[in-house]
């Protein structure tokens, strides 16, 4: 029994941080689980494949918003600097909202067909709040990640599983349709937002100076100067499916796959959020402490795995599932997932790997890991259009894509950690 005690609390000291991160990661989807039943009874493909659109607009601005200082904010030797610069990169990201929404407008028209146009453009003023709301949240989070606040981390997280749904039955229950799925979209992206400005307030006030924000921009330049267009480049090749079938094969049909993404990919997203922020948290650490990191790197892939067993055991059931749960008009749903969601799985398995390239501040690695990435997506979806461009032959090839890109993005990772894990020793 000793032994078996001494084990267990091993487990959960080497796992406590993750436990405190992906907690609420329980919680949150289920929560998006429960009331998809209802949201596809409200809004119909179309409309959801309006919020896909909009939702990948989003994450592509969030990727620039704040010129990539929020990656930077774990990194600076004192929490002085740190707030400095997370404070610096929020003042950036309210100002690239308006430079963002702009150019949406101008290019709209160019990226998406008539309708997915007329359906978003009324609306678009809700892409600079939204832009704002997450830009901030996205900097205080890392700020809150180099304390090691997993604790807050997990009340944000949870707060922002809960609010988006909540809203969007609200409004659809209201009548306001399409609208209502854009604010909840808006809202969810910013939950927790007070929280942890509040927390940052407080250790702001233990501060006796705050040093200025210019040198610390100098300082970690390499970050926008190198590693903005790698960022970009990673989120609109997340988003391609649901733009490149938007474009293809109309609103509905990227609705189908705009319910894929949200029923089995923000469970996945959150847990490999989660793992992202403590292999972050951990790999900041030992790396000003001097040590290798590597081995944070297969812990943080074995627990993943772990993680996500349970979904990738039950994506043969799909099919069965999707009808069931959220009505017959979204029966194709259940099939597409069965290719997409085997490949959404190893992204999270993988993704959190990434962190490494900023670990170590290996930007050139980005950019080039980013660019194979986009060529490999466009070179699968150019061969699925030579196919016959049906919506089987999309959704297999970007699958495929994907897996792809999860396995090189982790073996670079791997590769610099092993490298500097040998420079140490």
């Amino acid at each position: 029994m000793a032994a078996v005690q001494g084990k267990l609390t091993r487990l959960w000291k080497e796992n406590s941080s993750y436990a405190l991160a992906a907690g609420s990661g329980v919680i949150a989807p289920a929560i998006g689980l429960l009331t998809a039943p209802i949201l596809t009874r409200l809004y119909s493909p179309a409309e959801f494949g309006v919020l896909g659109s909009f939702a990948a607009i989003l994450a592509a601005a969030l990727s620039v918003a704040n010129l990539r200082y929020d990656a930077a904010v774990p990194l600076p030797k004192s929490d002085e600097e740190a707030y400095s610069l997370a404070m610096a990169a929020i003042r950036i990201g309210i100002g690239a909202s308006v430079v963002i929404t702009l150019l949406f407008i101008g290019f709209a028209p160019v990226i998406f067909d008539a309708a997915m146009t007329k359906a978003l453009m009324p609306n678009v003023w809700w892409l600079p709040i939204a832009v704002i709301l997450a830009a901030t949240t996205q900097v205080l989070t890392q700020f809150a990640v180099r304390r090691g606040a997993f604790g807050e981390l997990a009340t944000a997280r949870l707060v922002q599983g809960v609010t988006g749904p909540v809203v969007q039955v609200a409004a659809g229950v209201a009548g306001i349709g399409v609208v209502g799925l854009l604010i909840g979209q808006a809202a969810s992206q910013s939950g927790g937002l007070l929280r942890l400005w509040r927390s940052a307030r407080a250790v702001r006030e233990n501060f006796s100076t705050v040093p200025p924000s210019g040198p610390l921009l100098k300082r970690y330049e390499r970050f926008p100067r190198i590693a903005l267009l790698p960022a970009f480049l990673n989120a609109f090749g997340l988003q391609l499916p649901i733009l490149v079938i938007g474009q293809m094969h109309g609103l509905a049909a990227a609705g189908l796959i705009a319910l894929v993404l949200r029923i089995m990919g923000t469970p996945i997203n959150i847990f490999s959020s989660a793992g992202t922020q403590v292999l972050l948290s951990e790999g900041a650490r030992v790396r000003r402490e001097g040590g290798a990191t590597s081995q944070l790197l297969k812990e943080n892939l074995r627990r993943q795995i772990l993680v996500y067993a349970p979904i990738f055991a039950a994506t043969p059931l799909l099919p069965w599932l999707f009808p069931k749960f959220f009505g017959a008009n979204w029966a194709d749903a259940g099939r597409y997932a069965v290719l997409l969601v085997p490949a959404l799985l190893l992204g999270g398995m993988m993704g959190p790997s990434g962190v490494m390239l900023d670990l170590y501040e290996r930007q050139d690695l980005h950019l080039i890991r980013e660019v194979m990435r986009v060529a490999i997506l466009f070179a699968a979806v150019f061969a699925a259009k030579l196919a016959g461009g049906t919506m089987w032959a999309i959704v297999a090839a970007v699958s495929a894509a994907f897996a792809i890109n999860s396995v090189i993005g982790y073996a670079m990772a791997w590769r610099v950690s092993s490298r500097a894990g040998k420079h140490v020793a």
